[in-house]
Parts: structure tokens; sequence; C-alpha cells
């Protein structure tokens, strides 16, 4: 019985032991997730493809230090996801060189812009599969460097229970038409073997299927997939950011220079930018 009761005494203390380091292991990961949250504007090298994604948050109007700051770091193109009509103001972007490339405001979470300084045509694809939340993808293709892009702007469908479950569904349609990260037909107003790049708000972590069938067919994420120290995601205001959902991926014809997260005044995301080349 002593042996027992001994055993018994051990086998807690391991346990507690565990948790304890998990949950110190935990804190560590996300601290480092919080501090490395870069500032803007941030320096602009030449012959780099700058990419910026923000989820503004419905109805969230940035601050005029923000977008101002977002002008000075000089990216060629800039997407928004659950654009309303009134998050960033157009004009002061016109005047900086922006045209409104694709301007499709929606109530709630529905909306999406493009703004860039590259000439191109747009239009509004709607959901690639049946699903609850019908969320549509912006295209935006252009020319850069004597090559053809398609990028799309992504809301993927969250995992909530009204979206039944479609979040990777939804991203596996859209993996579909990507062989080798260039367009494998024509689509929507994309050609066949135009240079893929996707930004948004996936809501998928990087290890789920979702992310996984994009990354099959040749495209690229600066992050490994089991990067936990870049979390662009938080679900109330005053948490720490948690999760990766937020991602720009781009074509394997192309290298990723640098990449940077950024504050985003009252949003539970974080923005992102890349900078990319051949």
């Amino acid at each position: 019985m002593a042996h027992f009761k001994m055993t018994q005494k051990t086998t807690s203390k391991l346990l507690l032991s565990i948790f304890v380091l998990t949950l110190v292991s935990l804190g560590v990961l996300i601290t480092m997730g919080n501090v490395n949250v870069d500032k803007l504007p941030i320096e602009k090298t030449e012959r780099q493809l700058r990419v910026i994604s923000m989820n503004v948050s419905a109805d969230n109007v940035l601050p005029t230090s923000l977008q101002d700051n977002l002008i000075k770091t000089q990216p060629d193109i800039i997407v928004v996801i659950e654009w309303t009509g009134n998050n960033l103001d157009l004009n002061k972007f016109s005047k900086a060189g922006y045209q409104t490339i694709l301007n499709h405001p929606r109530k709630k979470v529905h909306g999406i812009c493009v703004l860039s300084k590259l000439k191109g045509i747009s239009t509004i694809i709607e959901a690639p599969i049946k699903t609850h939340c019908t969320l549509p993808l912006g295209q935006f293709r252009f020319k850069w460097q004597d090559k053809y892009f398609s990028l799309f702007a992504i809301h993927a469908p969250p995992p909530v229970p009204s979206c039944k479950g479609t979040t990777s569904k939804y991203l596996e349609a859209i993996a579909d038409w990507v062989d080798n990260g260039k367009l494998n037909s024509n689509i929507g107003i994309g050609k066949k073997d135009d240079i893929v790049l996707m930004a948004g708000d996936f809501n998928s972590l990087s290890f789920q299927n979702g992310i996984e069938s994009l990354l099959k067919n040749g495209l690229k994420d600066k992050h490994s997939k089991y990067n936990f120290i870049n979390p662009t995601w938080k679900p109330i205001k005053p948490f720490p950011y948690l999760a990766r959902i937020d991602y720009i991926l781009y074509s394997n014809e192309l290298k990723l220079s640098i990449t940077r997260r950024f504050h985003i005044d009252n949003s539970d995301h974080l923005g992102i930018m890349a900078d990319l080349n051949f």
C-alpha cells in the first residue's frame, strides 16, 4: 500500500510538472507572437512587389495616422477584407497614386476592396461551393515585370456552426484552379498560366486541409505549417493574438524577401505585408 501511495504521488507530481511546463511554453509562444509586431511605415526597396492584406473589421474606420502610414509604406497592392465602404478614405489614397481597382462594399463581413498602383481589371467571383456563408472572392488581374498575375482576395467562411463546416471545402475548391502556382484554366477574368497570388482572411490554421491543398498546388507560405509565433487573430479585444489565419500566398515562381505584421486599430486581426520578386 505504501508503494502504491508513493507511485501515485510521483505520478501526480509528474503530471503537475507537465501541466506547468505546458502552460509556461504556451505563455512564451503567446508572448513571442505578440511582441514582434512591426510598426508602419516600413521602408521599401526597389523592384519588389509589395502586397498588403488587412481584415479591417466591418464598419471600423481606420484612423488618419494609420492610413497615412499605409501610404508611406508604399504597397503596390492593398487588399481590404470586411470592406463596408467607409473603412478608408479612398480620396486620400487616390491622391497618393492608388486606383480603386475593386470597390465592393457590403454589410457585415462580405465586402472586399482592392487598391493598386498597378493597372489592371477586376471582378467578383461568388462562393466557389454551396455554403450558407456565401462570402465572395475578389479577383485582380494585372501585369508586373512582363508577367500576368491573378490575385484573389479571399475571405473564407469562418469555422462556426452556421457555416456548416465549409471552410476547408471552400479553400479546396479554389485550390482546384491552381497547378504549380499558376491558373490551370481560365477562371473569372484570369487566363490559363497566370501567376497566382492569394491574400486575405482564410479562417484556417496552416496545417488544416484547406491551406494544405493550396500549398500542394504550388503556392507558398513564408512560415512553416507549425509556426505558432506569428499569429494574426484574437477572439476578443482584450485577448492577445493567438492564431495565424491571415495569409499572403504566392506562386512558387516567386520568392519572398520580407514579410511583416502590423496593428490595425480596433480590428481583431493584424495586417500582413509581403515583398515579392522573381
